[in-house]
């Protein structure tokens, strides 16, 4: 049974508030389950102290963030095991908090089948990416707010960019003469007639 292999999924555990997840927790178990490269990014605080006030509590900045306060990125080995990852989270969740009310449910985004899973559990927001999906969006560099120059090249990873080396290729081909061999053109942009 799941529950004897994996001691997280355990319902005999004192379920808790939901609000009181860390990514510590979700960490542990995605490296009990094996997920590659993990990575935790904790939103920088930006607010200025002499915008706050006094009678703020944090309930009302956490209702007014639009964003979690930690991001979670790993990537599976392949796509049925990043599902899998996906669910144990949402299982591991959803087994050992509390939630009050429908928003507080995680949200997951998997109906794509493009490799890319995310959850969102309020505090945290975890990314289930496949490593070519990581390294064409690069969502570290994303997250963290690098500019252009210091990220590499998406030429680099895009498996859908043309070298300006094949387009002189392509061009010179385009300017010579077409051959014959036994009455017919070679060239692909001329049709012999018949």
């Amino acid at each position: 049974m799941v529950a004897e292999t994996e001691p997280y999924l355990r319902r005999d555990l004192q379920l808790r508030n939901f609000s009181t997840l860390s990514p510590d927790e979700v960490i542990e178990v995605l490296e009990d389950q094996r997920a590659k490269d993990i990575v935790c990014f904790q939103a920088s605080e930006e607010s200025d102290d002499n915008e706050e006030s006094d009678d703020n509590t944090s309930e009302q900045q956490e209702q007014l963030r639009p964003y979690s306060p930690f991001t979670i990125i790993c990537s599976p080995y392949n796509k049925r095991h990043g599902k899998a990852l996906m669910t144990i989270v949402r299982a591991f969740v959803k087994r050992n908090f509390l939630f009050e009310g429908q928003k507080d449910i995680p949200h997951r985004f998997d109906k794509d089948p493009s490799g890319w899973y995310m959850l969102d559990l309020k505090n945290v927001t975890v990314h289930i990416i496949e490593e070519d999906l990581r390294k064409r969006y690069d969502l570290e560099s994303l997250i963290l707010g690098k500019d252009e120059e210091e990220t590499s090249n998406w030429w680099e990873t895009n498996e859908y960019a043309v070298s300006n080396e094949l387009i002189a290729n392509i061009e010179e081909e385009k300017e010579k003469k077409p051959r014959k061999i036994r009455g017919i053109a070679t060239d692909p942009f001329i049709r012999p007639l018949r």
